[in-house]
């Protein structure tokens, strides 16, 4: 993207629900500017200053009110590219030979297309076409300069799980695909129990405490302690990149502990 102006969309959210998120950066690219929207959300835009083969690293920072911040770093390989256009969208939007999406970047010259992973510079996919591009319903389409219309499948990007079950014990609150902490609770008997993620994508994949588990189908029997037991299902998208985590803090009281799920407390 050498001497071409870029824009990303920045979002944030506060696990706690907090709002009044607020962006800052003191370590941009000269060329480049961080604008704090509000709302949780900013807009980095400009042209980075530099030449084909550099690297430029965007460091930002999230703020809630109360002084908690996370910090965020960005890696870009600046990248020559061709000067026609493309096009990009359903419908189809007129645009440069390159353009963000989501967290890719996409880079067109007149015989190859590069995907970029926004998130650390690396490349994610190179495909053998170029020219003027397009994308509607799922696929990536390449118009090239020999007349031939290539179309290419578009990895999803969907790494939520559509179901969320366990073996014993009732998870709280009720499971909801945007909801990704839950509690639960089992009696001193119960020394194990099993996890049941189910992909909301057929092609995502699903680890329960690192161990590859098939969507719709038990995890291996996981040991419960006395006390909190954290139990993490990790979903990755079929793209490789956006990744989702779900945690279940499973708690099994002491033996001498008297446990009556039907109890009513005033």
């Amino acid at each position: 993207m050498v001497g071409r102006p870029v824009t990303i969309e920045l979002n944030a959210s506060d696990p706690d629900g907090a709002s009044g998120l607020t962006f800052q950066s003191d370590s941009l690219p000269a060329g480049l500017l961080l604008q704090d929207l509000g709302g949780g959300r900013a807009k980095l835009s400009g042209t980075p200053a530099g030449a084909a083969g550099d690297t430029r690293f965007l460091r930002w920072s999230v703020a809630d009110p109360g002084g908690a911040k996370a910090d965020q770093t960005a890696v870009v390989t600046m990248v020559a590219v061709a000067s026609q256009g493309n096009s990009y969208g359903p419908p189809a939007v007129t645009s440069e030979a390159v353009f963000a999406i989501n967290d890719r970047l996409i880079v067109s010259s007149s015989a190859k297309t590069w995907i970029f992973n926004l998130v650390d510079g690396s490349v994610h996919q190179t495909l053998n076409a170029g020219g003027s591009l397009s994308y509607a319903n799922g696929y990536l389409l390449a118009a090239g300069a020999d007349g031939a219309l290539r179309a290419f499948v578009a990895r999803s990007d969907n790494a939520k799980l559509a179901g969320l079950e366990l073996s014993a014990g009732t998870l709280l609150p009720e499971f909801e695909t945007p909801v990704t902490s839950y509690i639960a609770t089992v009696a001193y008997s119960t020394d194990s129990l099993t996890v049941t993620p189910t992909t909301e994508h057929p092609a995502a994949t699903v680890q329960v405490n690192g161990v590859p588990v098939a969507s719709g189908t038990a995890s291996g029997v996981i040991p419960l302690a006395v006390d909190n037991n954290t139990l993490i299902t990790r979903v990755t998208a079929e793209d490789g990149i956006d990744i989702l985590s779900y945690t279940i803090v499973v708690t099994r009281p002491p033996e001498a502990f008297v446990f009556n799920p039907r109890a009513t407390f005033r």
